[in-house]
Parts: C-alpha cells; sequence; structure tokens
C-alpha cells in the first residue's frame, strides 16, 4: 500500500501491513513500486492526472490486474476506461444509486430510516476518530 499522508502510513505500519510513503503522481515514485506483481490497485485521489498516470504505469507492467479509480466527470471517466481502468467511480452516480436502494428497501418506514441514520452516525464518528475526512469535490 501506499500513501501520501505520513499519519496514515505510520497507522498501517503499527498495523503490520506493508506500505510505503509516496505522491501517486511522481512517476518515479510509481516506478519503484511493485506494479507488477499486484492483484488489485484502489485510487481514491479525485485527480485526473493522477489517476491517468496510475492506470497507464500499472497496464505498461502489468495488463491483468484490476484497476479501480474516481472520477467526477463523466467525460473524464470515459477517458479513464480507454486507458483501461476496470471500473471507474462517480460519486454522485453512486451517491444517487444508493438513494434509490435505501428508498427501495425502507420506503415510507421511518423507524427504518432512523436506524440507517443511527449506523451512519457511528460510521462516521469512526471515521473521524481513525482521522477521515471527506475530500473537497474538485472544481471543474
Amino acid at each position: 500500500m501506499a500513501d501520501f499522508d505520513p499519519e496514515v502510513i505510520k497507522k498501517l505500519k503499527a498495523e503490520k501491513i506493508p506500505c510505503v510513503y509516496g505522491d501517486a503522481d511522481d512517476g518515479e515514485f510509481l516506478d519503484e513500486l511493485p506494479l507488477n506483481k499486484i492483484k488489485f490497485a484502489v485510487s481514491t485521489i479525485p485527480d485526473f492526472a493522477t489517476n491517468l498516470l496510475l492506470i497507464k504505469k500499472i497496464r505498461r507492467v502489468n495488463k491483468p490486474a484490476i484497476v479501480m479509480v474516481i472520477s467526477h466527470n463523466i467525460g473524464e471517466a470515459e477517458k479513464l476506461y480507454a486507458v483501461g481502468a476496470s471500473y471507474v467511480i462517480l460519486p454522485h452516480f453512486l451517491g444517487g444509486n444508493f438513494a434509490s436502494d435505501l428508498i427501495a428497501k425502507h420506503g415510507f418506514n421511518s423507524r427504518k430510516y432512523a436506524r440507517e441514520k443511527i449506523n451512519h452516525l457511528k460510521y462516521l464518528a469512526h471515521r473521524k476518530m481513525i482521522g477521515h475526512e471527506h475530500p473537497m469535490r474538485p472544481t471543474t
């Protein structure tokens, strides 16, 4: 695992998870990683150019790896697919699908939404406690 946040690296090392500190938009850093051996790569970086570079670097040495990235733009998602992304997550649409699923699952039952709310607040508190924050939506 690679990350650009030294606190994340410290926590991962404390949990004995192999990791390295580096910047995903640094081609030389990516060249130092054993990309030819990975089975699955997930980038939650919302930057198109960084994801494009990551996909190209992985595909150059590892065609069968699964590469999942984030995009906030349909045209950019199509370009990421064109260079070899296995799957591109578009959070806005994913959120809409999730909301539709909740409505289908719970209908007009306010008690079920109250339970979802409690569970979601617990999840958010946990994420906050371990130092996670939701990234700002990029402006394009």
